[in-house]
Parts: C-alpha cells; sequence; structure tokens
C-alpha cells in the first residue's frame, strides 16, 4: 500500500492526472503496477539518487522528503517522470542485458584454432543506457549538486 511521505512521493490519482495532463496512457498497467512504480521511483531512483536541499523536518520520517527547504509537491514531476520511466522500463538496466566493458567495436572468431578477439570502445561502459536528464532537470532546483554520473 501506498503512503505519500512513507513509501512514495507521489498518489496514484495524482500520478494519472500528471499522465493524461500530457497525453500519455496508462490504459496498459494495472494500478497494482503502477503502484509499483511509483515506490520503486521514491524509494529506488530518487531516495538513493539525490540529495535535498534542507534537513528532514522530523528525524523520523522514512523518507527525506519534506526538508526545511523542499517540500514532497515540489518534486511531483520529477517523480512522475521518474515512475512512468520506470513503467516504460526507461528508468533502469538488466543487468543480464548490460554490456558493462563497453560497446563492442569490432570483433574477430578463428574456429580453426579458438581464437577470438573483442575490441571495445573506450569510454562506453556506462551503468545505464537510459537518460534520466528530464528527471534531473526537473528535480535541479531542489537538490544538493548536479552531477550524480556513475560509471563502472
Amino acid at each position: 500500500m501506498l503512503v505519500l511521505g512513507t513509501n512514495t512521493y507521489l498518489s496514484l490519482v495524482d500520478f494519472k492526472a500528471w499522465l493524461a495532463l500530457r497525453g500519455y496512457s496508462y490504459a496498459d498497467y494495472t494500478d497494482e503496477q503502477i503502484n509499483s512504480a511509483l515506490l520503486i521511483s521514491a524509494l529506488d531512483y530518487i531516495t538513493t539518487t539525490f540529495t535535498f536541499k534542507g534537513v528532514k523536518l522530523l528525524e523520523t520520517q522514512p523518507l527525506p522528503l519534506p526538508t526545511s527547504e523542499v517540500s514532497i509537491a515540489e518534486i511531483e514531476s520529477g517523480a512522475a517522470q521518474s515512475a512512468w520511466q520506470h513503467l516504460n522500463g526507461r528508468l533502469f538496466v538488466s543487468m543480464d542485458e548490460q554490456n558493462v566493458k563497453g560497446n563492442v567495436i569490432e570483433e574477430e572468431s578463428k574456429i580453426d584454432v579458438l581464437e577470438e578477439m573483442t575490441k571495445y570502445q573506450e569510454g562506453t561502459a556506462l551503468a545505464s543506457k537510459f537518460s534520466t536528464t528530464l528527471i534531473r532537470a526537473m528535480l535541479k532546483p531542489y537538490i544538493i549538486g548536479t552531477s550524480n554520473l556513475y560509471r563502472v
């Protein structure tokens, strides 16, 4: 069960309104799938990726928001975009599909001598293939620092 400020930054009703305003269809998703995306957006992406300005209003509150400088309502668009990207499989990369060595630029196999060679493009071993630029832009006024890029 989703509880605003406990395990989500956005209610199901508000998320559906955000989607409708942008003309995004959620007809292919059940409320359970949407609730899961809202929870994952809050707990697994936003809370672990961003540090918000200010200090928690209550030390015992489960999420970093609200703070003395940022309300939950202020990050609604970023939370919604994050949940939408997760619903569409565009927030996290499946480690099964990720090539951690980078983009392959050349492969060669020689069967007669059982020899293989693979060259990878330098600097392409990113931990994420999906852009989170829009989410970051929506949250930028409320977070400390703007560079949270990770490489593996």
